[in-house]
């Protein structure tokens, strides 16, 4: 990351726990910045149905079908795709990617964010 002008800052790592969450308005919209047990991941707050606040909404474990399963009964948590849920009509979006948990057509703009001499910063 040598433009230092793509990035915006977020807070100071210290002032940023585990589980708590940024909005930042960048030029081109506002971003959500989460700190995860996966470090941080940020995302466009909004959602691509309604335009929803999504990275506001609830951060969660997300569900897989368990090996040889076929139906809901064989769903279990993965614990590495956290995923999170937009608060108006919940759609779920992995944090990672940006993808939509069961329609890949659907897709979060996902960003890259840095942490430098002890602060958070969001590169877009």
């Amino acid at each position: 990351m040598s433009d230092d002008s793509r990035l915006h800052f977020v807070d100071s790592a210290a002032d940023f726990g585990e589980g708590e969450r940024r909005i930042v308005s960048l030029p081109h919209g506002d971003v959500a910045v989460i700190h995860t047990d996966k470090g941080y991941r940020a995302l466009s707050n909004r959602c691509p149905h309604q335009d929803g606040p999504v990275g506001e909404g609830l951060v969660s474990k997300s569900l897989r079908l368990c090996p040889g399963g076929t139906g809901v009964s064989d769903l279990g948590v993965d614990p590495d795709r956290p995923v999170v849920s937009c608060p108006w009509h919940g759609w779920q979006f992995f944090l990672e990617d940006g993808r939509h948990v069961s329609d890949p057509q659907y897709r979060i703009p996902t960003f890259d964010v840095v942490v430098r001499d002890g602060d958070v910063f969001v590169v877009g």
